[in-house]
């Protein structure tokens, strides 16, 4: 959508808990009233009004594509850029590894796209009918030394809104993550649910064109002393507007920013407070539902993986190997997954341990030192969820 660039969110959460100690009494603590409190969102309308949003024609145009495996006519669906074509690459190819009807690509089965690009291969699955995924499907590609996998609603026809759940598995020598990513994803709008499966942060996201928001709930995190921050961003992705960050001593800051300066500090009247509850539980919401469209692809995949794993089923347009690396992927993920969760839930009872054993001023330094980790690890999954 084009909203701007990462603006991090520790030199955000600085400037919050900055705002604290620049006002010594509470007569210096502006008292913002209802009408104030929603200037920056009428703002925002006024953007998009002026912007005349429609939904626009897909970026993306589309032909039909004859598996190199398949000799009888059996196309099937392939969006491509215009701008960048890759189906005409060097070493292009695109198998099927399903049934043919009717001149395109029938029932369950599998793409294969060998792309020669940057994404090098990717994959899709699902049940097909004439020559597309019918409603919900699983993309799998590789890249940036990470596997990702997209399940939900499939992306056919560009700009047609999506409900999905992006699967990130990244890892190297030092690190193995998860990054789960549920999303819906229409013209005007984009809302994002983001966590890592080993970590205790929430990250949610609302994005326009012309704007949005970005929260953080720490909830979860039994050693962290902030509960949640909710940052207002511009079209430019700076913080801007009204911002809140609670602590779980019941203790709240709210802050006023404007393209990514700190104003002053503020309190902010209940009516805007229950409108920022209120888009965190659109965001929540459309989580749900994504997680539904999510399951249900994924049983798609489930019962391609018998129809393939099972049967021992063997190809001759691909190394067998290779072809059939799918059925073991969720078994070795689940292992590695089970190793770290280990090392976590041990790192865990040290760090309490430790706590107990602190007297007061100790625990509280500790308290610190882990809000400015955990601070850390809020900005690496912005950064790696991309955007802002």
């Amino acid at each position: 959508m084009g909203i701007g660039n990462n603006t991090g969110l520790l030199s955000f959460a600085i400037a919050m808990i900055t705002a604290v100690f620049l006002s010594g009494c509470a007569a210096s603590i502006a008292q913002i009233n209802d009408q104030e409190a929603f200037k920056y969102e009428r703002e925002q309308q006024q953007v998009l009004a002026g912007m005349n949003l429609s939904e626009p024609k897909s970026s993306r145009a589309v032909k039909w594509v004859q598996p190199a495996n398949k000799k009888e006519p059996c196309k099937v669906y392939v969006g491509f850029n215009p701008d960048n074509d890759h189906t005409k690459g060097n070493g292009y190819k695109i198998f099927w590894d399903g049934e043919c009807k009717d001149g395109y690509v029938f029932g369950l089965g599998r793409e294969i796209e060998i792309t020669g690009n940057i994404l090098e291969k990717q994959e899709q699955i699902g049940i097909y009918k004439n020559g597309m995924a019918e409603q919900l499907c699983v993309h799998r590609f590789w890249q940036d030394n990470a596997a990702i996998e997209s399940s939900g609603e499939c992306p056919y026809g560009g700009n047609k809104p999506e409900h999905r759940v992006l699967r990130r598995i990244a890892e190297d020598p030092r690190n193995f993550d998860i990054l789960n990513v549920v999303s819906f994803t229409s013209y005007d709008q984009l809302l994002e649910f983001g966590y890592s499966s080993f970590s205790d942060t929430v990250l949610m996201r609302k994005r326009t064109p012309a704007g949005g928001y970005v929260i953080f709930d720490n909830t979860e995190d039994e050693f962290d002393a902030v509960e949640l921050v909710i940052e207002p961003r511009d079209k430019n992705g700076k913080a801007h507007g009204f911002a809140v960050l609670n602590g779980k001593d019941g203790n709240a800051t709210h802050s006023e920013f404007v393209h990514g300066e700190l104003v002053r500090r503020v309190t902010l009247p209940s009516p805007y407070l229950q409108f920022l509850d209120s888009t965190i539980k659109e965001i929540q919401t459309m989580a749900s539902k994504a997680a539904v469209a999510s399951e249900n692809a994924l049983e798609i995949k489930k019962a391609y993986l018998t129809k393939i794993c099972k049967s021992n089923t063997r190809v001759s347009f691909m190394n067998n190997n290779e072809y059939r690396a799918i059925c073991d992927e969720d078994a070795k993920i689940a292992k590695k997954t089970q190793q770290r969760l280990a090392t976590i839930k041990a790192e865990k009872e040290q760090k309490r341990s430790e706590l107990a054993q602190a007297d007061q001023q100790q625990a509280s330094a500790a308290s610190q030192q882990n809000s400015n980790q955990i601070l850390n690890q809020m900005q690496q999954l912005n950064s790696t969820l991309g955007g802002w």
